[in-house]
């Protein structure tokens, strides 16, 4: 995931009012690295996913609230 795609994701999270629940930062690593795809986690559960585009983070956001 680029960095530009990191402050997209922040905007779409503040034009949706999630600011104050959900929080998103790029991290160098979670300790699951891949090369595959990026990581992200879903906390307090400790679940992380493996995401390909913004559009997937996205998604996962919306099936976890």
């Amino acid at each position: 995931i680029k960095e530009e795609d990191i402050k997209e994701i922040k905007f779409w999270l503040q034009a949706k009012g999630y600011t104050r629940d959900i929080f998103c930062t790029k991290a160098k690593c979670l300790g699951f690295c891949n090369e595959e795809s990026s990581v992200i986690c879903i906390w307090p559960e400790g679940k992380f996913l493996k995401v390909q585009s913004k559009e997937e983070i996205k998604k996962v956001i919306l099936n976890e609230l």
